[in-house]
């Protein structure tokens, strides 16, 4: 300030107070950088994730559509089921996670009539196996014949169900409804039986295949029971022949693909074969292969030690059509059981 210290002392007591308040000074502002951290981890986690899928992206070169797509899909997880990115809830016990993860997709959960009047023990457990996705406008969610292994609970939105050909709107569907359940059975379909395209901004609730068989089929039979008898019912509105034409028609599209595909590598293959062929004619007949002596692996200390010798092993070549003739081996060796093996063994050296 204004005073100027003009003895040693003063000059002492001046630097140590201005020690002070710089450590104090720094003290405050780590701290509050600290507790401003602490209160955005799951943001600073989000973040984190971001930059690394957009450095993967950039890696790759991925499409700027999908890397909008999967930056969309990735904050809205966030926003709606934070215990989908953050790993924070892996130590907690499994009971108490399921109860914290119902919690926070309460929101999401009472938007759907089947979790509504779901009894709470249920509700929980099933909100460990669903997935919040967005869907934009105009977006296809699934498309018919293609495979499926989800099935969706449309909680937000509208969707169209389009026909085989994509040229005819066959129902709408909106808040409430279920789209996909027959996936979850291949023993009804193995292929989706129609086009879904949202109308409107929507989200759904995907749950897998595999979680619904592995995990809820075994603690609540009834619900397994209850979608069951949904997709059987929504099988029979369903025109099956059409749909067994189309897959029909796609697999063999797919078949005759492979069957060009592994023709055109069948020829590069002769092709290879002959430039190989005409390239060792060109240079004269190949003089033919000399026996080759191999010590036996047992006896090959014995050499080394420079016995004088050796025990051997002949295996003689068959001179009919060049195969090898396993009962010429005069000897119980490992290579007496050898079938493929296009050399004779002669006395070791």
């Amino acid at each position: 300030g204004d005073v100027v210290p003009v003895r040693d002392a003063e000059r002492v007591c001046a630097i140590f107070l201005t020690l002070c308040g710089a450590i104090v000074f720094a003290f405050c502002i780590g701290s509050i950088s600290s507790l401003v951290s602490q209160g955005n981890l799951t943001e600073s986690h989000i973040e984190r994730e971001l930059r690394t899928i957009q450095d993967f992206f950039r890696l790759k070169n991925v499409p700027s559509a999908l890397q909008l797509r999967a930056k969309q899909h990735l904050l809205h997880t966030a926003k709606s089921a934070q215990h989908l990115v953050h790993p924070c809830l892996n130590s907690i016990p499994f009971r108490t996670r399921q109860k914290i993860i119902e919690s926070i997709m309460k929101g999401t959960l009472d938007k759907h009539p089947f979790f509504v009047d779901m009894d709470h023990d249920c509700r929980c457990f099933m909100a460990e196996y669903l997935t919040p996705i967005f869907v934009q406008k105009d977006e296809i969610l699934f498309r018919a014949l293609d495979v499926g292994f989800e099935m969706y609970f449309v909680v937000e939105g509208e969707f169209d169900v389009l026909n085989l050909d994509d040229n005819k709107v066959l129902a709408k569907l909106g808040k409430g409804d279920y789209l996909g359940e027959i996936s979850l059975f291949p023993e009804l379909s193995t292929c989706r039986t129609s086009t879904v395209k949202a109308k409107v901004d929507s989200e759904v609730l995907s749950l897998r295949r595999e979680d619904f068989h592995n995990h809820i089929r075994p603690h609540f039979p009834d619900v397994y029971a209850a979608i069951k008898k949904l997709a059987i019912t929504k099988q029979r509105w369903l025109d099956s022949a059409t749909v067994e034409r189309y897959a029909r028609e796609k697999a063999l599209h797919r078949c005759h693909h492979i069957h060009k595909t592994v023709q055109e590598i069948q020829t590069r293959k002769l092709y290879v074969h002959s430039r190989s062929q005409n390239s060792l004619n060109s240079n004269g007949p190949s003089p033919p292969l000399s026996p080759i002596s191999i010590p036996a692996r047992r006896n090959r200390r014995q050499v080394d030690e420079g016995a004088s010798q050796p025990v051997h092993c002949m295996l003689e070549t068959s001179t009919q059509g060049g195969s090898f003739n396993p009962s010429c081996c005069q000897c119980s060796c490992p290579c007496s059981n050898a079938s493929s093996i296009m050399v004779r063994l002669d006395k070791l050296q």
